[in-house]
C-alpha cells in the first residue's frame, strides 16, 4: 500500500509539472492589490508566480489550472466591502 501511495503521488506530482502554465487577470475591486499579493502568493503552486499592476488595481497570476482556481477563490472571499455604519 505504501508503494502503491507513493507511485501514486509521483505520478500526480509529474502531471503537475507538465500542465502548462496559464495567465489569469484578476481585478481587484475594494482592497489594493499590492496587499493582497503575500496571501495569494500563499495558495499558488510551486510553479507560479504572481504580480500586480497598480494603475489597474489588478493581479497577474501566473500557474497551472489548480492554483489560478484557488487564487479566484480566495480573492472572491477576501475582497470585500468595507461594512459602513449609518448615522
Amino acid at each position: 500500500l505504501r508503494q502503491e501511495r507513493e507511485s501514486l503521488k509521483q505520478a500526480q506530482q509529474a502531471e503537475e509539472e507538465l500542465e502548462p502554465l496559464q495567465v489569469r487577470y484578476v481585478r481587484v475591486s475594494y482592497a489594493r492589490a499590492s496587499e493582497l499579493k503575500p496571501l495569494v502568493e500563499n495558495v499558488l503552486s510551486e510553479r507560479g508566480a504572481v504580480a500586480y499592476d497598480e494603475r489597474t488595481n489588478q493581479l497577474i497570476i501566473k500557474d497551472i489550472g489548480r492554483g489560478i482556481r484557488n487564487v479566484a477563490q480566495l480573492v472572491s472571499k477576501i475582497d470585500l466591502r468595507t461594512p459602513q455604519v449609518l448615522l
